[in-house]
């Protein structure tokens, strides 16, 4: 709301100004106060955008006189308060740093309906924001509709043919170096003649025109003339149309009647350039007195109109005008003055009401930009040991997603642990689960290929660390889970007396494998890649030699994945992240590629680039799907197009990677990283 006001209270300045160099130059440059109405009219349009959107504001510190204009004071130094981590007030930086509003916050109170729907009451400066765009919108409507009355007025009218007029009027568009050709057209919807902007060359006039007298025909068409010349209906039709950013502003509408009294006026003096000033004079009174004596008719926007009270004015000015002209140093010398003046007050005052705006916003929670892969960082050799890859998952912290908290609760009452006398809930309480990774590919049996499978791939973790935020009875877990039942697990019996042992902890380290191998350069190279994925939900790092037994002329299914599949044969480890700021937001994916020693990072860029399209292409025909799978299928294309594929260099014996970041709203889509 204080925005709101402010901008106002600019426009008024600005506004004032220019009035105020409006009634200094009516009398001595007619066309030169013509110009300052539309530019003030031009800068109130300006300041809109300057004062909403939080660009840079000039201050006198950042003036070359400023240390001459001002001396710093030194104040107490007042040490800053802390303040906690999960407040929700917070300050709105772009304010105090550029000193507009967000504009999308500003759009994101609009809809009514939605803060009524949330129980709240409409904002005020919603309210106002919401009215000033329905005037605005209501004028540029009718000036909408002023096209069509244009175009009416245009089609009743007929033509009016009078030779010596039409020569006369011929000479002055010589004598002013135009190529114009006038057309006069007659009409009974218009009380005197007049010119409208649609037409430029068009003289409309009113019935009964032709049997006017000589000297009263030669004077307004002298001074429609003049109009012409001079675009006046245009400058005109600018004006309405730049104004209706301020048209409830009562000097907007008085800058708008000094733009039509500098107008006639500046026409007034061209017109009696073309005719005498005596003559044209004469022809004025005998005007005022036949307008006196007729009805005025409502017309949208004619461009130029004229009224008794009006003439009578011009005529007392044209014999009052004595003062000699500007020069045209001097007209430059106003413009620029006029112009500073208006965007200073933009831009050197926008930081005036600074601590007033960030008092009031301060006080109210302000959303934080969300910062993903920030959390705890984690050194996984230091829980499993050397290993040459490591994984490193945040059940609770991946629980926030309801795809992934259903799988979980699943888990556990299949497993028969889902409602454990010590309260441990695997959603809530378990922190996070490291251990170490690699895979195994293997030829799939003949009889068990289906689908275009081939192979077959085995995950190997067998040096869990599991942490929780709460103790938990391993003796009852133990009773409970069906250890017998569970695949790869040998010795059951010994893994049983562990847990047992383990009585009641946080913690539970086991070694469900004797026969574990690892590459000493494997293990740096996970090492030095690790940091790059870390601080999500989930972390991984694994090495890529298997993908080596792979034949090359395999053809998966679908085909889209040979591409990727190419792309991964030259590259030696992986690095993969996930995380997300809340249950609502999408996933962020970051994955790494390390190249091997036959490939350049260059090189994997451009493959999985090439494997990106690949993907796309094969999402083309969606024609077959229902609905909701066009639609996801639609959402899942546009995050894929926007991910980002570039080199980064890292310290250590890897150097150059492959980096690939990217939005995933589907969960589903990469559950097993979760």
């Amino acid at each position: 709301m204080t925005t709101i006001l402010f901008a106002i209270a600019q426009f008024t300045v600005v506004l004032a100004i220019a009035n105020i160099f409006v009634r200094c130059l009516i009398a001595r440059s007619p066309q030169l106060a013509t110009a300052v109405c539309l530019l003030g009219i031009t800068l109130v349009s300006i300041i809109i955008p300057v004062t909403l959107i939080p660009f840079p504001k000039f201050t006198i510190e950042s003036w070359p006189i400023a240390p001459f204009a001002s001396r710093e004071v030194q104040s107490p130094e007042i040490p800053p308060q802390p303040t906690p981590l999960d407040s929700s007030v917070s300050m709105d930086s772009s304010v105090a740093a550029g000193g507009g509003i967000n504009l999308r916050q500003l759009f994101s109170n609009l809809p009514l309906t939605a803060s009524l729907e949330l129980g709240e009451q409409p904002k005020p400066a919603s309210i106002c924001f919401f009215a000033w765009c329905l005037l605005a919108g209501m004028g540029w409507f009718r000036l909408a509709l002023s096209v069509n009355a244009l175009r009416r007025l245009r089609k009743q009218s007929g033509h009016y043919h009078n030779p010596q007029l039409e020569s006369t009027l011929a000479a002055w568009a010589r004598q002013h170096s135009r190529n114009l050709t006038f057309r006069l057209l007659l009409t009974d919807q218009v009380p005197s003649p007049c010119v409208a902007w649609i037409d430029r060359a068009t003289i409309y006039l009113p019935s009964g025109f032709e049997n006017w007298p000589e000297d009263e025909q030669l004077a307004v068409l002298a001074h429609e003339a003049a109009h012409v010349f001079r675009r006046d209906a245009r400058w005109r039709f600018f004006f309405d149309l730049m104004g209706q950013w301020v048209n409830f502003h009562p000097l907007a509408w008085l800058l708008k009647r000094q733009l039509v009294l500098v107008q006639e006026l500046a026409a007034d003096q061209e017109a009696g350039h073309l005719l005498t000033s005596e003559k044209y004079r004469t022809g004025l009174c005998k005007l005022a007195l036949r307008m006196d004596s007729q009805p005025q008719l409502s017309l949208f926007s004619v461009g130029v109109s004229l009224s008794t009270h009006s003439v009578i004015r011009r005529i007392k000015m044209l014999g009052s005008v004595k003062k000699p002209q500007l020069a045209r140093w001097q007209q430059f010398v106003v413009v620029v003055v006029v112009a500073g003046m208006g965007l200073s007050v933009a831009f050197c005052t926008a930081g005036a009401d600074e601590p007033t705006r960030v008092a009031l916003r301060a006080a109210k929670p302000l959303a934080k930009p969300p910062v993903l892969f920030a959390r705890h960082t984690s050194q996984p050799w230091d829980e499993v040991g050397v290993q040459s890859g490591f994984f490193r998952v945040l059940p609770s912290a991946a629980a926030q997603k309801p795809l992934v908290k259903q799988a979980i609760n699943e888990a556990t009452v299949e497993l028969g642990i889902g409602d454990l006398d010590c309260g441990v809930s695997l959603t809530r309480d378990f922190v996070s689960w490291t251990s170490n990774l690699d895979f195994k590919i293997a030829d799939l049996p003949l009889e068990s290929r289906n689908s275009g499978h081939r192979f077959t791939l085995s995950i190997n973790a067998y040096k869990p660390a599991l942490y929780f935020d709460r103790e938990v009875d391993w003796a009852e877990v133990a009773h409970k889970l069906p250890l017998s039942n569970l695949a790869g697990l040998t010795n059951v019996e010994a893994l049983a007396s562990l847990l047992e042992k383990q009585g009641h902890s946080k913690t539970l380290r086991m070694n469900l494998s004797d026969s574990s191998t690892y590459d000493e350069g494997d293990f740096t190279i996970a090492k030095s890649l690790w940091p790059l994925i870390d601080g999500g939900v989930t972390a991984a790092v694994f090495s890529l030699a298997e993908v080596a037994k792979i034949d090359p002329d395999y053809e998966p299914v679908p085909s889209s994945m040979a591409v990727c599949m190419q792309a991964l044969s030259h590259c030696s480890f992986a690095g993969v992240g996930v995380d997300f700021a809340d249950a609502a937001s999408p996933c962020q994916v970051r994955l790494a590629l390390v190249p091997n020693v036959e490939n350049s990072a260059a090189k994997i860029q451009a493959q999985v680039e090439l494997a990106i399209a690949s993907v796309l292409d094969s999402m083309d025909d969606a024609s077959d799907l229902p609905e909701a799978a066009r639609l996801s299928q639609a959402a899942w294309r546009a995050e894929l197009e926007a991910w980002q594929v570039r080199v980064q260099v890292i310290d250590g014996p890897i150097g150059e990677v492959v980096l690939i970041e990217g939005a995933v709203s589907d969960a589903s889509l990469i559950f097993p990283l979760m």
